[in-house]
């Protein structure tokens, strides 16, 4: 039973090893690669400049620009009433003979 304790054991250090050593090169790669100041003095001592950044592609246009409040139609202008509309013809039907 001890044997199987132990073995757990030593694979879960390995395992919290590996992840802290992953994280930590990440964030030594990440100030090599990005601090001026670092780069220069990497350089002086003798260590491979790391190649330049990635040039980011400009952000995409949208195909139509969007609509202002300046291009919106205006409100119609109120003005006087359309004229009333006459009432139907009275059916045939409704007529007295």
């Amino acid at each position: 039973m001890a044997m199987g304790w132990s073995s757990f054991l030593k694979s879960l250090t390995l395992i919290v090893l590996i992840a802290s050593s992953h994280s930590m090169l990440s964030a030594a790669a990440r100030v090599y690669y990005t601090d001026p100041e670092f780069r220069m003095l990497a350089s002086k001592k003798g260590y491979p400049s790391p190649p330049p950044p990635p040039i980011k592609a400009p952000p995409r246009l949208p195909k139509r620009p969007p609509k202002r409040l300046t291009d919106l139609p205006s409100p119609p202008t109120p003005t006087s009433p359309p004229p009333p509309t006459p009432p139907p013809p009275p059916s045939s039907a409704s007529t007295f003979h």
